[in-house]
């Protein structure tokens, strides 16, 4: 892979949008671009966005409508969120520990979260994630501590700001009732 790095990035693009971790690509990431750590998190964050978006489109296009076919024929409707809804369930998908990144991309298209609300919000909550683990996979490569100290400080700040959002969302939950 360090001979052809693009084929990592392909399959950065590509195998998340199957059951396949993720994680592991961003490690190898790292040690791949282990010189450059920073280029690292580039390759890893354009990766992911672009995986993002194929499995949004196939959920929100084809499978959507094959889905909304089969359902037509035993009289169900599709569910659709409330637009107050979107930002909300993005966040809730992306921030809900267990949940396979490949099912929350493919249930938020499905589900109509506008792409607009959609990529923003789930690069915003994955990017933390995506440079920990490249930055973790570089320093481990390479023997040096501080891509990989500052990959654990990344970690440790997401996680921390991850309960503090859900703390925060279920505050607000208790306050103003569930809408």
């Amino acid at each position: 892979l360090a001979v052809n790095p693009w084929w990592l990035f392909a399959a950065l693009v590509v195998l998340p949008g199957f059951p396949l971790p993720a994680s592991a690509l961003l490690l190898l990431t790292g040690s791949v671009w282990t010189k450059n750590p920073a280029m690292g998190c580039v390759i890893g964050l354009t990766g992911m966005g672009l995986n993002m978006s194929w499995t949004y489109w196939l959920a929100a296009g084809p499978g959507r409508s094959a889905v909304g076919k089969w359902l037509e024929a035993s009289n169900l409707r599709l569910p659709m969120l409330p637009s107050g809804d979107h930002f909300r369930m993005t966040l809730v998908m992306r921030l809900t520990p267990g949940i396979p990144f490949f099912i929350q991309n493919y249930v938020l298209g499905f589900f109509g979260v506008p792409f607009r609300v959609y990529l923003p919000v789930s690069l915003l909550c994955n990017g933390f994630f995506t440079c920990a683990f490249v930055l973790g996979g570089a320093g481990i490569s390479s023997g040096r501590i501080g891509p990989a100290v500052t990959g654990v400080s990344i970690l440790v700040v997401a996680v921390i700001g991850l309960r503090w959002v859900r703390g925060r969302m279920a505050a607000r939950r208790s306050v103003g009732g569930d809408r």
